[in-house]
């Protein structure tokens, strides 16, 4: 495939935003106008109307900062990767990915559900990326660590899980 010169690519990409936003066709057309090299301008210079949302752009809501949408407490145990805690292929979780730190096992859960457990863990965000044995229900909860003496340490606790 022959690559476009800039002059090309320019005109394309001018010629796209005179038809996305035609009430900004002048001013698009003066910003592609200025000489090469770095363009400071801010959107507010662009498209003076538009609105912006206060703070920058990496200022998204976290979900770690998301109230709950359902909480409930859970009876909750540890597994790490070993053959007699898991299946033949321990590094391997239920929906496909491999096991890491802030997965957890959640039977009745869709696999990325994000959860949290305040009282131990904070606003730590955690992931359903993985299931339990068949005769756990909806209020059991497994959480994976990277030892099975980190795992044997945890032991079972009722924690409250909050649904974010």
């Amino acid at each position: 495939m022959r690559r476009m010169s800039r002059t090309t690519r320019i005109a394309s990409l001018l010629a796209l935003l005179n038809l996305l936003f035609p009430q900004h066709a002048q001013t698009l057309t003066a910003y592609a106008a200025q000489p090469e090299g770095p363009k400071p301008m801010l959107v507010q210079e662009i498209f003076p109307n538009v609105e912006m949302p206060v703070g920058r752009v990496g200022d998204l809501p976290r979900a770690a900062n998301k109230p709950a949408k359902k909480v409930f407490n859970v009876s909750m145990t540890a597994y790490s990767s070993s053959v007699e805690e898991t299946d033949s292929d321990p590094f391997t979780a239920a929906s496909g990915t491999k096991v890491h730190d802030g997965m957890i096992a959640h039977n009745s859960l869709p696999f990325g559900t994000k959860v949290r457990f305040p009282q131990y863990f904070g606003n730590k965000v955690f992931v359903v990326e993985d299931r339990m044995n068949a005769r756990y229900g909806k209020y059991s909860a497994d959480i994976w660590m990277p030892s099975k003496n980190a795992a044997k340490q945890w032991g079972v606790r009722v924690v409250r899980m909050e649904i974010i």
